[in-house]
């Protein structure tokens, strides 16, 4: 069978020509409201509107199109003296302009309607239920912590209206894509916030909570270990090639690392275990951080330490107890460095690091007991999709960073993987478009019902889509699962075992150097080992000198299997579909490596990374032709790192679509465009993908 790759690439736009199913493009989609701006706008209660700002004031715009934007329109827009800033859903550009220029900007060719940002449409929906609710906490005297995204490039004029406002202290960041302020301000001034013509959206500042030997084995990491490359390197993969002198580097946010445990001496005395100034180097309140970097770069040295074989583990070994990458480097910041995310990816990038590991999401507190998770694409979700793209925007060029985050633990699913879990559950910032969002299935130790079965996503692991609109369609995630629990085994800071974690009333006793953990806390850090993985062989192996977070990311979808649940329900590739329990499935090193069936000598996958020169136009075309064997399953996989949503953006929250299509004997077949996890042939209910920058095409052999 002869295939052929058509990929379709529309910047700021998410919209070709409607197909049944397929998003309004009459509608302007906002968090806060999803509307026809011909047939009315929107009041938001309890919120001012205004029709125009004074002729000399340069304030917040939307103008919507007829059509797919293209970039002459945008250089109309600039000569028009409208300045672009971002995209909205659908077909609509956020802009920054004076009054006088809006006759101008309404009758360039292809404006459908050009509309105020109104006030109301800058707040957080759930800082507005709650303002809604009068709680005690909103009185007109309390004080609210906010983070304010600003629009970008209007930061200084931004900030004397701010500062007007008196709020004291305020301190800005200023970004490629967005700007944020950070100020503390009476309930009662929010209106007068939200009605400054250069705040692009305001919500509260949130709070940051935390969300193994046996993953080896049915991730396919133990055949890598015993794998032999003819060109002599390093057959594990292990984080650091000798000849090359490469080496894989991870940045790691979380409570502190016990930098003491024996794991880790080997790699502390080469100098390849690092810590942020102020970082926690003892972690013996709490053990987060340790169980999850000893994921990584533990070396496994006390396996012979431990009082009992733990079950399901078989024989054990220190190759087969280490962490993922025991030669790679990492870098530890801790949470209670005072750190925006955009200055954590910027310093992870600055130490050189490749990857950044997140076993952790945002969430607003509630009482002295509970927080409750962030679960939208948020201000925070856009900012890590700004340093995926480019983490240090002071360095020349750009420096893309591979990001993995743990998708969360809100699930409510069963024992068996089955029955209903909810939905739109991800956890910001793994919300975000760029990153790479684990969730979590079980382990086989057999410990109890909740860990009796890798088949089954387990019972807490977050269930997407992220923000699904009105049809229930929204952000295909997580991207993959990988074990997370119950009793998944690593690194323990000492003393925080405990009768729960390291006793054999548990499970087995584990001793004082390692204990169990569970979360997709602990599915995160083994996955992103294994983006490790797979970026030192690119590197190594196959001659990438710079594999773009894209393309380890798609190597990591397209390798990854569909997971049986134990209670005989079937999980799905579907995007469309209302709760998403595995994403693309469970990660697989080997077939990410060299492709199904594939073997280091005889790699049966091929790549093209993300690179300026494959850059396409609206309407551009990139065809490529692939042979494929008779009767053999073909995976194509297309991931393109996009621009962030706007904060205020509600589904789809791509802003440059890529459309994938696949022509063969057996017809075409359109990426995403699926009937259970077999792609299905397009016909007259065929339709292109407007949601998602992953998209694949899953065509079974005959």
């Amino acid at each position: 069978m002869l295939a052929r790759c058509l990929l379709i690439l529309l910047p700021c736009v998410c919209a070709l020509p409607a197909f049944a199913g397929s998003p309004d493009l009459r509608t302007i989609r906002l968090k806060v409201a999803a509307f026809d701006p011909e047939t009315g706008i929107p009041e938001i209660a309890g919120l001012p509107s205004r029709e125009r700002y004074p002729p000399a004031v340069r304030g917040g715009y939307l103008v919507q199109f007829e059509r797919p934007i293209e970039e002459a329109d945008r250089l109309a827009l600039e000569q028009a003296g409208a300045s672009v800033k971002g995209y909205l859903p659908m077909m609509t550009l956020e802009v920054v302009m004076r009054e006088t220029a809006r006759a101008e900007v309404e009758s360039i060719s292809g404006v459908r309607w050009v509309g105020l940002f109104q006030p109301g449409y800058k707040l957080s929906p759930r800082l507005r239920e709650a303002l809604a609710l009068h709680l005690p906490d909103f009185e007109s005297t309390h004080r609210l912590s906010l983070q304010v995204s600003l629009f970008p490039g209007e930061e200084d004029e931004a900030l004397d209206d701010l500062r007007a406002l008196g709020p004291g202290a305020i301190r800005l960041e200023r970004g490629r894509s967005v700007s944020l302020a950070w100020i503390d301000l009476p309930a009662g001034q929010l209106q007068e916030l939200l009605a400054i013509p250069l705040v692009r959206f305001v919500e509260r500042v949130y709070a940051r909570k935390a969300h193994n030997d046996r993953s080896r084995f049915h991730t396919g990491l133990s055949v890598v270990a015993d794998d032999t490359f003819s060109s002599g390197l390093d057959p594990s993969l292990d984080g650091r090639d000798d000849s090359s002198g490469f080496q894989v580097k991870y940045g790691h946010l979380d409570t502190g690392i016990y930098e003491d445990h024996p794991d880790f001496q080997f790699g502390r005395a080469q100098g390849w275990l690092s810590f942020e100034s102020g970082a926690d180097r003892d972690d013996t309140d709490n053990g987060h951080g340790t169980h999850t970097a000893g994921s990584i770069i533990g070396d496994g040295s006390q396996w012979n330490t431990l009082p009992a074989v733990p079950p399901g583990s078989g024989s054990i070994s220190q190759d087969r107890w280490r962490g993922v990458q025991p030669e790679a480097a990492l870098h530890h910041l801790s949470f209670e460095l005072p750190l925006s995310d955009r200055q954590i990816f910027e310093r992870e990038a600055e130490v050189g690091a490749q990857i950044s590991t997140n076993s952790w999401g945002y969430c607003e507190p509630r009482g002295p007991f509970f927080c409750d998770s962030i679960v939208d694409y948020n201000t925070n979700a856009a900012v890590w999709d700004d340093g995926v793209w480019d983490a240090d925007d002071d360095a020349p060029g750009l420096q893309p960073l591979i990001v993995f985050f743990s998708a969360g633990n809100d699930g409510a699913g069963a024992s068996n993987g089955c029955g209903s879990a909810g939905s739109d559950q991800i956890g910001s910032p793994g919300s975000a478009k760029n990153v790479i969002t684990v969730g979590a299935n079980e382990t086989d130790r057999g410990c109890g019902v909740d860990g009796d079965h890798v088949g089954d996503v387990t019972f807490f692991s977050s269930r997407g889509p992220v923000d699904p609109d009105a049809s229930g369609v929204g952000l295909f995630k997580p991207d993959v699962t990988n074990v997370g629990g119950l009793w998944v085994l690593s690194t323990e800071a000492d003393g925080t075992g405990g009768s729960s974690r390291d006793s054999p009333s548990s499970c087995s006793n584990t001793g004082s150097h390692y204990r169990y953990e569970a979360g997709t806390s602990m599915s995160c850090p083994l996955t992103a080992g294994l983006g490790g993985v797979v970026l030192q062989d690119l590197v190594v192996n196959r001659g990438v000198s710079s594999p773009s977070p894209s393309l380890v990311k798609a190597l990591l979808v397209n390798g990854a299997r569909d997971l049986a649940p134990s209670g005989g329900c079937d999980y799905s590739f579907e995007t469309t579909q209302s709760e998403i329990h595995q994403g693309w499935g469970l990660v697989q090193a080997t077939d990410s490596l060299y492709g199904a069936e594939g073997t280091p000598g005889q790699r049966r996958n091929d790549f093209e990374n993300e690179v300026s020169a494959h850059a396409l136009g609206t309407g551009g075309v990139y065809e490529r032709l692939v042979a494929v064997p008779t009767g053999a399953t073909f995976k194509v996989t297309l991931v393109w790192t996009d621009f962030p949503a706007a904060p205020a953006s509600s589904s789809p929250l791509i802003v440059n679509d890529l459309d994938l299509e696949v022509l063969g004997p057996e017809g075409t077949f359109l990426g995403n465009d699926f009937a259970g996890n077999w792609s299905v042939p397009a016909g007259a209910a065929g339709e292109a993908d407007r949601y998602n920058v992953v998209e694949n095409v899953y065509i079974e052999g005959p």
